[in-house]
């Protein structure tokens, strides 16, 4: 793959996986309210919680208990490979797969080292937490999820994930040939040099 190829590719790619990482942690967040709405805790038997009394350390274990690490990983490594694949598809449909495989590979193993992870979402959301929240109501919330019903509801959400995942996906390519045979069709593209664009 040419390097004026590649610098192309890459403008286009890594705004789009930053970008969509921010989402992630912003779509956890915006839900907070919904899922975890103290006026709605229901009354279920805690088991296996105890409290170390520190407000930094619990909203820790808050974070952990809810999943947020699990799910902040499952997404990007979906995400990572999804946008992956994509472009390996794009340089075969191109008959450049085996000069430009190699740079693509070596471009997706350096965005996987550089994204952000959850320790980094983690040092960000903890200082904001503990600004807003007590003691006693993060206390309540983990009570909350040590409960039976939340650790079953836990249990099950990466099978729900990985059955939700290739809908998702399909829901998007659909969408997205619609948007773009229609922009093509309304708007015309009349830059042949631009860099690929996702399919």
């Amino acid at each position: 793959m040419p390097a004026a190829e590649a610098s192309g590719l890459s403008a286009l790619l890594i705004p789009a996986v930053f970008t969509f990482l921010g989402t992630i942690v912003g779509a956890v967040l915006g839900n907070w309210d919904k899922i975890f709405n103290r006026d709605k805790l229901i009354e279920a038997k805690v088991s296996g919680y105890a409290s170390s009394g520190n407000l930094r350390e619990e909203i820790g274990v808050l974070l952990e208990r809810i999943g947020m690490r699990e799910q902040i990983e499952d997404l990007q490594n979906r995400m990572l490979k999804q946008q992956e694949d994509q472009f390996r598809q794009q340089l075969a449909d191109a008959g450049a797969l085996e000069e430009g495989l190699p740079q693509l590979q070596q471009m997706f193993a350096i965005i996987r080292e550089e994204v952000p992870d959850y320790d980094d979402f983690r040092k960000l959301l903890v200082p904001l937490w503990e600004k807003y929240y007590t003691l006693a109501a993060i206390e309540e919330l983990n009570r909350f999820q040590s409960t039976n019903t939340m650790r079953d509801f836990r249990s099950k959400s990466k099978t729900i994930n990985d059955e939700y995942w290739p809908m998702m996906q399909a829901l998007v390519a659909k969408s997205t040939a619609r948007t773009q045979a229609r922009i093509e069709q309304e708007v015309g593209d009349d830059d042949p040099e631009a860099p690929p664009r996702l399919q």
